[in-house]
């Protein structure tokens, strides 16, 4: 058996951060988009530093400039989807396994 009781308290504790609200709905869908937006703009100026001191040359800096505008990019749609899933949560009901054993299927 993998884990223990130590392990079990864990996933429940895990379980009951998950499933605690900060607040409505609206307002975590919110906070969800302007986390993920924020850190999604804070990328970009961190990757242009990151590559100025590192590159050796201009290809190793446009490709590198690149790849951090599509995870920036990654970011923004991430929490687009998260805060409409947090709608439909809210407007449809829970998402996901409904019993007890598919959650904790779902949770690992």
């Amino acid at each position: 058996m993998v884990g223990g009781a130590g392990f079990r308290e864990g996933e429940e504790r895990m379980l009951n951060v998950l499933k605690s609200r900060i607040g409505s709905a609206e307002l975590e869908s919110r906070l969800t988009q302007l986390t993920t937006a924020l850190s999604g703009l804070a990328l970009l100026p961190m990757a242009v530093i990151a590559l100025e001191r590192n590159s050796a040359n201009r290809v190793e800096f446009a490709i590198g400039f690149g790849l951090a505008l599509v995870l920036a990019l990654h970011l923004l749609m991430l929490g687009m989807l998260v805060s409409r899933v947090n709608r439909l949560e809210t407007h449809c009901g829970r998402v996901g396994p409904s019993s007890a054993a598919a959650s904790r299927a779902w949770a690992f």
